[in-house]
């Protein structure tokens, strides 16, 4: 039985950083004595933790050096990128991959890993291609701390609200996805709703790593040529929320979500955390979101082909990380997703609430602890 371990972990206010938290969390409630190594400077602002907890942690920091050796064993959260380097001999990985094939570096990465655990089963078939054994797969789990039902009521006006989350990038398709929807649905200041029904788009795109002034100056670009050069009343964008409750507060107002569209994915957060508050996600039904949606919890749409996933941001072609493709969508299927969705809408999403119970952080991390034992 592993009673400690090295937890090689970000902790932010990003999405990695609320997996890694989560995982803390978890083992803390196991009584399993950490040493915690963190990835980048560890930030808490974003969460609702206990004093407790956060005690622990501080303590689980402090003796990392003074208490680490190498035949501990690592249990690091992070992606391929970075992760050839370990504090221990003993390696487990918890990482994360979204394209459709691996390059020689990233296949070596996972050869020099004891076990390394894919988020999604996409990425643990990807990489079963190239005859790597020593992998297995990993869910997501419903953090109850920072995704729940509130009695807030929002926009007491009969609105459709819909949602479009997530880091702004090519790989979500985060602007086609704007696009489509303000063709159907955006409405110019005079205009009135269209048949009575008030659609009101909901944009939660901030990405805080367009931090330099091309970048910003490229998303504005593209930004301007997805709203067609106009304002729409019925769009409202919002800025990076500094806090878990303040987008909690959001996604209790959603009806429909299009996040889910994105074409690759680990797992999807923001689709998955919608659905599990009974809300209806339109998703592609491809990469990591095959791993919890289905016909039943979301709203499907069947990929039509593939692109190459380069955006020369965030993926390059011929790089030593991130390469391959994308799976893709038509116009058409999307719109038809959408009248599909409308029908949902004032039905709650029963088998989408039924996801709280099966994914969750302490099953995550009992599977994961088991199978590291079993090595």
């Amino acid at each position: 039985m592993i009673d400690k371990l090295i937890v090689e972990a970000p902790l932010n206010s990003l999405s990695l950083g609320q997996v890694s938290l989560n995982i803390l969390k978890s083992l803390h409630k196991r009584g399993i004595k950490v040493y915690y190594c963190p990835i980048g400077q560890p930030d808490l602002s974003a969460h609702k933790i206990s004093e407790e907890f956060k005690l622990w942690l501080q303590t689980a920091q402090n003796s990392f050096l003074r208490g680490f050796n190498r035949k501990l064993l690592t249990y690091k959260i992070w992606h391929l990128n970075g992760s050839h380097m370990f504090p221990s001999d003993r390696r487990v990985l918890l990482t994360f991959h979204e394209c459709d094939s691996g390059t020689q570096e990233e296949v070596n990465i996972i050869k020099n890993t004891d076990k390394t655990f894919f988020c999604g089963q996409y990425s643990k078939e990807v990489f079963g291609d190239y005859g790597l054994e020593n992998i297995d797969w990993f869910p997501l789990g419903y953090d109850k701390d920072a995704v729940f039902p509130t009695s807030r009521k929002f926009n007491e006006d009969g609105r459709i609200n819909w949602l479009l989350g997530g880091k702004c990038e090519f790989r979500k398709a985060t602007y086609r996805l704007l696009n489509l929807w303000v063709k159907k649905y955006g409405l110019e200041p005079g205009q009135p709703w269209i048949n009575d029904k008030k659609h009101f788009l909901h944009v939660a795109i901030a990405n805080p790593f367009y931090n330099n002034p091309q970048l910003q100056q490229l998303h504005a670009q593209e930004m301007n040529k997805a709203l067609n050069g106009k304002r729409y009343y019925n769009v409202q964008f919002y800025d990076w929320f500094q806090t878990t409750s303040q987008l909690n507060e959001l996604y209790n107002q959603i009806d429909i979500d299009i996040t889910g569209m994105s074409m690759a994915e680990s797992w999807n957060l923001v689709s998955f955390n919608v659905s599990c508050l009974g809300a209806w996600s339109i998703v592609l039904n491809a990469t990591g979101h095959k791993s919890w949606a289905t016909n039943e919890n979301s709203i499907l749409v069947s990929p039509t082909s593939k692109v190459k996933g380069v955006d020369n941001i965030f993926f390059h072609e011929n790089a030593a990380f991130s390469v391959g493709n994308f799976w893709n969508f038509t116009d058409e299927d999307f719109y038809d997703a959408t009248t599909r969705a409308e029908k949902k809408v004032g039905q709650v999403n029963e088998q989408g609430k039924k996801l709280c119970e099966i994914f969750t952080y302490d099953k995550m991390t009992d599977d994961i602890l088991f199978k590291i034992e079993k090595m």
